[in-house]
């Protein structure tokens, strides 16, 4: 099954955000439906005015006997770099990052400003998306198989894969709201303006409807 939620992030999913402002921040890797960034809050990151020789950090997510823990721990980087989070084995349950630092807070299940949602599809079908913290943003992704029979073809998803997808989110406006891709490919949201709860990126199937009357 696909699951599309950035509340939750597995093996297909990474989440990454830009750091602006020198300082420490602290986090927490948290089972799924655990949303407190107290819990675990041990591994952290050091923002300095100096520069590397990256400007995107991935730290790997995955599981130490039964805690889910980040690599590298304790990571430094420069005033602009960005860090993204990602669980490359398959067996990894589904997880969120929740830190705070420097007077703010961040969190994937909740994409605020300067963070980066990534999904790669694997099944075709289409995914209609909605913000499930309410808000009025959505969109749709349409995934289709490619046509592996003619070489033409399988040359085109070849290239197709390496692409992928942007989306850019401002506010409750998403750009394209609508995306074509082939099996494979990965969508990537890039948020550049939210409101204070954040947003988030959830298969509509997934959100309950809201009571009326």
């Amino acid at each position: 099954m696909e699951t599309l939620d950035s509340r939750t992030l597995g093996p297909a999913d990474t989440y990454a955000r830009r750091f602006s402002t020198a300082g420490q921040y602290r986090y927490s890797v948290a089972s799924a439906g655990l949303h407190c960034v107290a819990i675990n809050a041990r591994f952290t990151i050091n923002i300095t005015d100096r520069s590397t020789a990256t400007s995107q950090h991935i730290v790997q997510v995955r599981l130490d006997g039964r805690h889910l823990v980040a690599d590298p721990e304790d990571l430094e980087i420069g005033i602009g770099e960005g860090v993204m989070w990602h669980a490359a084995d398959a067996s990894t349950p589904r997880y969120a990052i929740h830190g705070a630092g420097m007077q703010t807070t961040f969190q994937s299940a909740a994409l605020g400003m300067q963070s980066l949602y990534t999904h790669a599809f694997g099944l075709p079908g289409v995914y209609a998306w909605i913000d499930a913290i309410g808000g009025k943003l959505w969109g749709e992704i349409s995934v289709r198989d490619p046509d592996l029979c003619a070489e033409p073809a399988r040359e085109e998803w070849v290239r197709a894969l390496k692409r992928g997808a942007l989306v850019y989110i401002d506010g409750d406006i998403a750009t394209p709201r609508r995306v074509e891709i082939f099996t494979g490919q990965t969508v990537f949201w890039a948020i550049r303006q939210a409101g204070r709860q954040g947003i988030t990126i959830t298969d509509r199937c997934l959100v309950r409807p809201h009571p009326t009357g």
